[in-house]
């Protein structure tokens, strides 16, 4: 099919776990980020329960299912979800995700890479998630739950 055009950094955000709809883990995270919802797609990579929450890490054979979302100011969006997912940027060492470039393949045939947070800490202990989606083993969550973010 086509591609979308990500420009030189993408605009675009690929998420797994809480973030997407229904979960409501972050109370309007896509108002407060200025996201806007373009479609469901899927990367490279291995999915784990770690508790509350997911974490994926590059896999080659495996795929993890998720929400694409277009950021209309990427710069500012990514300064929020990096504190958010624990990730620092001048120390990713020390950070619980590491954001990072990913191809994904949307679920209408298009190709884009988004902005992905993969988990940075060990899953030698962690659930591997058959199928790759968050969503068949974790009902959403109430808003009763929620972060603000």
């Amino acid at each position: 099919m086509g591609k979308i055009d990500p420009v030189a950094s993408p605009r675009f955000l690929f998420v797994y776990g809480t973030l997407r709809r229904g979960f409501d883990a972050v109370e309007n995270w896509p108002r407060n980020v200025k996201a806007e919802f373009v479609g469901r797609g899927r990367i490279k990579g291995k999915l784990y329960d770690l508790g509350e929450y997911p974490g994926a890490i590059v896999d080659a054979e495996q795929v993890v299912r998720g929400e694409v979302y277009e950021l209309r100011g990427p710069a500012n969006a990514v300064s929020i979800l990096d504190e958010y997912e624990e990730f620092f940027p001048f120390h990713p060492e020390r950070s619980l995700f590491i954001r990072a470039i990913s191809p994904v393949a949307m679920d209408d045939g298009r190709e884009t890479e988004a902005w992905v947070y993969f988990y940075n800490g060990q899953v030698d202990q962690s659930k591997l998630i058959s199928g790759g989606d968050y969503r068949s083993k974790s009902k959403p969550r109430s808003a009763g739950t929620s972060r603000v973010c």
